[in-house]
């Protein structure tokens, strides 16, 4: 497989099984969640799309590239970053069967130190 497509079944899989799921364990306390929900997948061959929501809907907006992010921006992303992404790993650990986390070495992604890393 080519690396679009690797990355599309990459991207497609976070959004279809692992944020969906991290979603409602990370944040069920609060009313929002940092990622889009994922409202179909397909991964058929010449079919491939992922349907995500509005996140504008929820008062996300993107920002000037050009203008970047004040301190205190950046640290929201790098705290909120850093709290789901050591929750992921035991999340999936728990919740996934272990042959679907081993085929996670096929799309460049290895299991390193107890984290998934990519590749």
């Amino acid at each position: 497989r080519n690396i679009v497509t690797e990355t599309f079944l990459r991207e497609a899989t976070f959004y279809s099984d692992i944020s969906n799921l991290m979603s409602k364990e990370n944040f069920k306390n609060e009313s929002k969640s940092i990622t889009a929900k994922c409202m179909y997948t397909n991964m058929e061959p010449s079919h491939e799309v992922i349907v995500l929501d509005d996140l504008k809907k929820r008062g996300f907006r993107v920002t000037k590239v050009a203008l970047g992010l004040d301190l205190k921006h950046c640290l929201l992303v790098m705290r909120t970053v850093a709290h789901y992404h050591a929750s992921t790993v035991k999340r999936i650990k728990h919740c996934f069967n272990p042959s679907w986390i081993a085929s996670l070495s096929s799309t460049q992604m290895v299991v390193c130190h107890n984290s998934l890393t990519p590749v």
